[in-house]
């Protein structure tokens, strides 16, 4: 990760704002904290006079591989006390706490969405699930010629 813990670095210049997503090692995975510093460079690049333009973009060869499920199942993997036939407690799914969790993710998203400077994002490498949610809330999109675009739980819906 990048010095100090930061998921997201902010580079202003000129008059581009840059968030960078600065988890390379983890392929710029979506966490807690990510989203977190994504929603304030957002708010910031907004209220910044001087910015004209935001320019999305990450280190490492991959933009985004989607979201890091590393926290996600840790966090949903509260047992509910009984156990089934073999012994094992069950695990507990909380469909309203899923949805609260989600709906956090996806508003700090929409906030490039609604923001009121142009947003670009430049994509490198794979652009999976969570990136792709993250990336379709830009304005324009640049993807390199190595760019890869995925969207894995459309294989669910059928």
């Amino acid at each position: 990760m990048a010095e100090g813990g930061r998921a997201v670095r902010v580079e202003h210049d000129g008059g581009v704002c840059s968030i960078v997503l600065c988890r390379a090692e983890a392929y710029n995975t979506i966490t807690p904290a990510l989203r977190s510093q994504l929603a304030a460079a957002i708010d910031h690049a907004d209220a910044d006079p001087e910015t004209r333009v935001v320019l999305l973009r990450a280190e490492g060869p991959a933009f985004c591989a989607g979201y890091g499920l590393d926290w996600a199942t840790a966090a949903q993997a509260e047992v509910d006390g009984s156990g089934n036939e073999d012994g094992e407690r069950a695990r507990v799914w909380d469909s309203a706490a899923d949805l609260r969790m989600i709906s956090r993710f996806a508003d700090a998203f929409m906030k490039l969405w609604y923001c009121s400077k142009p947003v670009l994002a430049a994509v490198q490498g794979w652009c999976i699930a969570g990136g792709t949610d993250l990336v379709l809330c830009a304005d324009l999109i640049v993807a390199g010629e190595g760019a890869s675009f995925g969207y894995p739980p459309a294989r669910v819906w059928g």
